[in-house]
């Protein structure tokens, strides 16, 4: 049954690398269309999670406004000439018109769903926009961004695969059980160990970063991605189902798939601001 289990979980893991490999080659526009599939599938499973069958326009309304967000977000980051200030402007006006519309919608526990709709546009849309920003020519000072779009993707890739491995294989102690029952400290200390070899390996043949500035990706992809699939598994367990969804066969929902990414994106986000300020 794991034998089965890995075979699927390989084929379809080989699919999903394929196409963000693809759309990175082909260029930041495809890159984007693809992003914004995965993402509205990531926030469609959100909203199945936590609101009722029954808030169809609360919805529907989240899906505008999110779209709207990624949407305008992207084109900022993908287009210098741009007037960004103006974009952006229009992209602060999506939560008011969100709550307005919210208004209207008669429900006791209107705010709390609200709430819920808010945390999923930031932990889910933003996220997802940070990704075309971190593969952006035009924002960042390396001869080849989509080198560093790629290679924090194979930092993911690599974590995620290790840490499934030596958990399945080596673990005896229990991260965190509370949350997640099946992750352990084996597997999570086999990821990291993993993703640095894997920022040693990167750092041997591109020289976009310095050694060490390989490693802190590394290790910051890791750390990151770990949190976040430990934070989607408390969303999971405050609603009660083991997976988000069924789509992706061996992975289980699309919130499964992409949860470190969640967390990682902004980190090096963050992380490659913080280096251009350094090197100034």
């Amino acid at each position: 049954m794991k034998y089965k289990t890995l075979l699927v979980r390989s084929a379809t893991g080989a699919l999903y690398v394929a196409m963000v490999v693809f759309s990175i080659a082909l260029g930041p526009w495809w890159f984007a269309a693809l992003m914004f599939i995965f993402f509205l599938l990531s926030l469609l499973e959100y909203l199945h999670l936590v609101l009722p069958s029954k808030e169809k326009i609360l919805k529907c309304l989240t899906i505008i406004v999110s779209s709207g967000l990624y949407c305008i977000l992207c084109f900022t980051a993908l287009n210098p000439l741009l007037q960004t200030e103006k974009l952006l402007a229009w992209s602060i006006l999506l939560i008011p018109i969100l709550l307005t519309f919210s208004l209207f919608i008669k429900s006791s526990d209107i705010l709390m769903k609200i709430a819920l709709v808010l945390l999923g546009i930031i932990y889910i849309t933003f996220p997802f926009v940070l990704l075309n920003f971190i593969g952006n020519p035009w924002l960042t000072k390396f001869d080849d961004p989509r080198i560093i779009l790629l290679s924090f993707f194979i930092f993911v890739w690599t974590n995620d695969t290790f840490a499934y491995l030596m958990g399945v294989n080596f673990g005896r102690h229990r991260l965190f059980e509370r949350l997640s029952p099946a992750k352990t400290w084996e597997g999570m200390l086999g990821g990291i160990f993993f993703t640095l070899v894997m920022g040693i390996l990167l750092s041997c043949f591109f020289k976009e970063l310095s050694f060490i500035q390989w490693i802190g990706m590394a290790l910051i992809t890791s750390v990151s991605g770990i949190l976040g699939d430990l934070s989607e598994s408390l969303i999971k367990r405050t609603f009660g189902v083991k997976d988000s969804g069924k789509a992706i066969p061996g992975h289980g929902g699309f919130l499964d798939r992409f949860d470190s990414i969640l967390f990682a994106a902004p980190s090096i986000f963050v992380y490659f601001i913080m280096i251009s300020l350094i090197t100034l």
